[in-house]
């Protein structure tokens, strides 16, 4: 499982399948506190479709967090884990 250091934590994360012309990304996010091995039946399903990029949010799973977190800076983190993979445009699932 890959990992990016972003600025007050570190998200690991799954990135499978490749992009596809007129399909966009699709991000799925866990629900609390679970991580991403909730999805990863789904992925491995979808992946030969479309791009699907699983992150660990930081403070569960295998991500590290310093400090305390908010939803605003999980939104903020899974924003910028998106952009730093060029996986936009994206659509965003949640559980």
């Amino acid at each position: 499982m890959p990992s990016l250091a972003l600025d007050r934590s570190t998200v690991h994360y799954e990135d499978l399948g490749e992009s596809r012309a007129g399909m966009p990304a699709l991000v799925l996010l866990h629900g609390f506190p679970l991580d991403g091995r909730v999805w990863m039946s789904v992925a491995d399903q979808l992946k030969s479709k479309t791009r699907v990029i699983v992150p660990d949010l930081p403070g569960f799973g295998r991500s590290s967090v310093s400090g305390s977190f908010s939803i605003e800076s999980l939104a903020d983190d899974v924003e910028t884990l998106v952009a730093r993979l060029r996986a936009g445009p994206f659509v965003l699932a949640g559980l």
